[in-house]
C-alpha cells in the first residue's frame, strides 16, 4: 500500500471514531449528533472503499506529494487527540478544534480530485463515478460541521 492511500485510510479512520464519540456524547442536540453520526458512517465507508481499491489507487501514489501526505498523517493525529480528550472539554472548545479540524475535509477533498482527475485521463469510469461520491460528501461534511459549528 503506498503513503498517500494509507495516510488517506488512516484520516478516515481517525475522523470516523471522532465523529462517533462526538455523537455519544449527551450535550449535543439532535441536529448535531445527526451530523456526527453522518460524518462518522461516511468515513467509515470512504475508509472501507480506500482499502478495497488500494491496489488501483496506488497506481495513482505520484499524484500526492510528501507535503499532503504529512498533513493527512498530522490531521489523523489530531482527531486521535481530541477523541481522546473531548469528555472533558466544553463545547466552545470542542468546536474550536472541529474548526481546525475542518482542513482534513478540505485536504481529503483536494486528494480525491487529483485521483478523479487521473481516473478520468484514464478512462477509468467507475473508479471516477466512487470517487466522485466520496469527494461530493467530504463537501457536505464541510458544511455540516460549518453549520453545526454555527
Amino acid at each position: 500500500m503506498g503513503k498517500a492511500i494509507f495516510a488517506l485510510r488512516k484520516l478516515e479512520s481517525s475522523l470516523a471514531g471522532l465523529y462517533s464519540t462526538l455523537f455519544k456524547l449527551s450535550y449535543f442536540g439532535i441536529n448535531a449528533k445527526t451530523a456526527f453520526q453522518k460524518i462518522a458512517m461516511d468515513s467509515m465507508e470512504h475508509e472501507e472503499l480506500l482499502r478495497l481499491l488500494e491496489n488501483k489507487l496506488d497506481e495513482y501514489e505520484v499524484l500526492v506529494d510528501d507535503e499532503m501526505i504529512t498533513l493527512c498523517n498530522s490531521l489523523s493525529e489530531e482527531a486521535v487527540k481530541l477523541s481522546e480528550s473531548i469528555k472533558n472539554m466544553s463545547v466552545e472548545a470542542i468546536f474550536e478544534k472541529l474548526r481546525e479540524l475542518e482542513k482534513g475535509e478540505e485536504l481529503a477533498y483536494q486528494i480525491y480530485e487529483k485521483y478523479i482527475k487521473e481516473a478520468a485521463n484514464k478512462k477509468d469510469n467507475v473508479l471516477v463515478l466512487i470517487l466522485k461520491g466520496i469527494a461530493e460528501d467530504e463537501e457536505l461534511h464541510d458544511k455540516l460541521l460549518s453549520a453545526v459549528i454555527k
